[in-house]
């Protein structure tokens, strides 16, 4: 009696394991873009926008910025090629960074080789010209984008890498030739402090995009700008999208 309960409960066990597998596929999901227009990001940030892991900038890491993640994304409604200052082969390692090199003794090894550097006193990284879209200094905070001098020799290595021989800090409008345009430059809690900062730090570097986007609601990738508190706005996240 025991071994025919035991077939018959195994039995309906397995049956109910096998109905998932009668339905009908389910269509594929189809991404629409909506009325937002793709074909141009542009991304401006700090180090989480540059792409830095382990411990420094190097190509792998760029690769991996969130930025490029999201553009890959784009292209499957409509997005078009994302320019970034990536180092170059022979050079790949960047700035350098930790490597893993034992789970037992959790050894990190500082990577040495194959380095973008052009000068170590001061540290100044190989200069990157060319189309970009990827405007991410690490390190950078909402007081230093306006900072005199933050983009020179003596301030960031890796904003003054970005510029053009001479420059000191992004021109105006440097990303309005955009269609999208995503902001991510201090943390939340920076963010929170100094909320009109962040709007211009937007309309600095991204010239084109007007302030109501944003503000009706029309935020992308699931990520809210600002929202609405009373008659004050606030940053909710580090991340913001707006479009032209």
């Amino acid at each position: 009696m025991k071994a025919q309960s035991f077939l018959y409960f195994t039995g309906v066990f397995l049956l109910l394991l096998a109905l998932p597998a009668c339905r009908q596929p389910s269509e594929p999901t189809t991404a629409r873009p909506g009325e937002v227009d793709f074909t141009q990001y542009v991304a401006v940030g700090n180090s989480l926008t540059a792409g830095v892991m382990d411990g420094g900038l190097y190509r792998a890491g760029q690769l991996g910025s969130y930025p490029n993640l999201l553009a890959q994304q784009f292209r499957k409604v409509g997005g078009g090629d994302f320019a970034q200052p990536l180092f170059t082969d022979g050079q790949e390692n960047g700035s350098g960074y930790l490597q893993l090199t034992s789970l037992t003794a959790l050894s990190l090894v500082p990577v040495t080789d194959k380095l973008a550097i052009r000068s170590s006193n001061p540290v100044l990284y190989t200069k990157f010209s060319g189309p970009n879209q990827n405007l991410g200094v690490p390190g950078m905070r909402l007081a230093d984008v306006a900072t005199s001098g933050y983009g020179s020799v003596r301030g960031n290595a890796f904003f003054e890498r970005l510029l053009p021989a001479g420059a000191e800090q992004f021109p105006a409008g440097a990303g309005m030739d955009h269609s999208v345009g995503g902001v991510g430059v201090g943390d939340p809690v920076e963010q929170a402090a100094v909320p009109d900062v962040v709007e211009q730090v937007a309309d600095l570097l991204l010239a084109r995009l007007p302030r109501q986007v944003e503000r009706d609601g029309q935020a992308l990738a699931g990520h809210a700008f600002r929202k609405a508190d009373g008659n004050r706005t606030h940053t909710t996240c580090s991340i913001g999208f707006r479009q032209a």
